[in-house]
């Protein structure tokens, strides 16, 4: 993999050159660019130039001491295809990831030229919603033990559909990797934020999508199988 740097903050990626529509893949939370490899490869085959990035405080990329959210992302990701010449590319994303790339598609208008959605929690129901931010009031101020504990209960009932919840054991596996403050409650905080665009940045870019842009699908329910390339 290589790295730019941008505010003195390296950013990770990988990235197949080709003459097709451009691609930019986008991982979830406390995940990184290979979640998305065989879609990688397949799409680099196909002759796309494709790029696939490790989001800060995500897999190579650093992990600096600072708010992480869904606009420092967005900046992130602009930025980067800015530098390596991505051009109005398909923007495919899981997760947490369908929060950013909303948000891409809402703060650069004329970035993406669509957006696909797998999996990404944008549209909550209300009950859900006031879920969330009951758990967030938790986590503030909770020591690192508790972290872990409320983390280890999210990532069991919410994270996974309930034939594919991983157990004790996983869900103490997959929380070893939300540490505060890298990933912590990014992506919780953003799924949290997305409902009500209040003040600040989030309001300046909330609006539909534009013109060329095609709409956003969400796809499936659950984790995204990684022996399953996407379709042409």
């Amino acid at each position: 993999m290589r790295s730019l740097r941008r505010d003195r903050t390296a950013l990770f990626y990988k990235q197949a050159q080709g003459d097709e529509l451009p691609i930019l893949l986008v991982h979830g939370i406390a995940c990184d660019h290979t979640n998305f490899a065989p879609q990688f490869e397949h799409f680099a085959r196909k002759g796309h130039h494709v790029v696939a990035m490790d989001l800060r405080g995500h897999g190579k990329s650093d992990k600096p001491e600072q708010s992480y959210t869904m606009e420092l992302f967005t900046d992130d990701l602009a930025w980067m295809c800015a530098q390596l010449g991505l051009k109005e590319p398909v923007v495919i994303e899981h997760s947490m990831g369908g929060v950013v790339a909303l948000a891409l598609a809402m703060c650069y208008p004329d970035l993406p030229s669509a957006i696909v959605m797998v999996d990404a929690p944008v549209v909550r129901p209300a009950d859900a919603h006031a879920a969330m931010q009951r758990f967030l009031e938790q986590l503030r101020g909770a020591d690192y033990r508790q972290f872990r504990e409320l983390m280890r209960g999210f990532v069991s009932n919410v994270l996974f559909i309930p034939h594919r919840r991983p157990g004790a054991q996983g869900a103490h596996r997959a929380t070893d990797v939300l540490r505060p403050p890298a990933c912590g409650c990014v992506g919780i905080r953003g799924h949290a934020r997305l409902r009500s665009h209040k003040g600040g940045r989030t309001a300046s870019c909330a609006g539909p999508l534009r013109g060329r842009q095609r709409a956003a699908a969400t796809l499936g329910h659950g984790s995204l199988p990684r022996d399953v390339p996407a379709g042409r």
